[in-house]
């Protein structure tokens, strides 16, 4: 029997072995870039989301120091009607406050608590749905080609706090002076919504903030 035809048959499978282990690593190997490119894409998208919530935040600060509302914002029966900015529990115009502070009972300022993070006013999908109960920040990160969406927020009035709790004493807060600008200074709760080039990528960001 000639050695050099035996032989011939073990070369052609080992080819086709070594064949088919080079397919299966290529096709790994593919599989491996689809899933880092989309990987690196959710990133980015992240990214631009994030950027664009926190373009909101400081949009919404630099309206409230515009604007320096004062109590008459802020009480349950301010009235829109006659052109004066209201805090509502509907959030009308972006303006946000579920609590309770009455211009006859000026010692006291409470904000409803709840027991789920999913009663709270953000959280409500209406809210971001309709544009009559946000704010749309005026800044624009993508000006030029206009594919990315405006980022929105809410401005939720918290109550007051001391302006300065270092030098203030009691005295300071006696005589029906609780909320007098003196003393005291709103706070406020920040909500932004900003999303990437892909709607369904979102981030939401919040912080508080108060004039100084």
């Amino acid at each position: 029997m000639n050695p050099l035809k035996t032989q011939q048959g073990v070369v052609l499978i080992v080819a086709l072995v070594m064949m088919l282990i080079l397919t299966i690593a290529g096709i790994s190997a593919m599989r491996l870039s689809v899933v880092e490119e989309r990987m690196t894409s959710n990133y980015a998208e992240r990214n631009i989301a994030f950027q664009s919530a926190e373009a909101a935040l400081v949009d919404a600060e630099s309206y409230l120091k515009q604007q320096n509302f004062q109590e008459e914002n802020f009480f349950n029966d301010c009235d829109p009607s006659n052109g004066t900015v209201c805090f509502q529990s509907n959030c009308k115009g972006g303006l946000c406050f579920d609590g309770t502070f009455t211009s006859n009972n000026s010692d006291e300022c409470n904000i409803k608590t709840t027991n789920t993070s999913a009663s709270e006013l953000y959280q409500k999908a209406s809210i971001w749905a309709d544009s009559d109960y946000h704010k749309v920040a005026s800044i624009d990160l993508d000006e030029s080609t206009g594919i990315l969406a405006p980022a929105k927020y809410i401005v939720e009035f918290r109550c007051f706090v001391v302006k300065d709790p270092i030098t203030q004493t009691d005295a300071d807060f006696l005589n029906d002076r609780r909320y007098d600008s003196t003393y005291w200074e709103p706070m406020y709760r920040i909500t932004a919504l900003g999303s990437g080039r892909n709607p369904n990528t979102r981030v939401m960001l919040q912080t508080t903030y108060r004039r100084n």
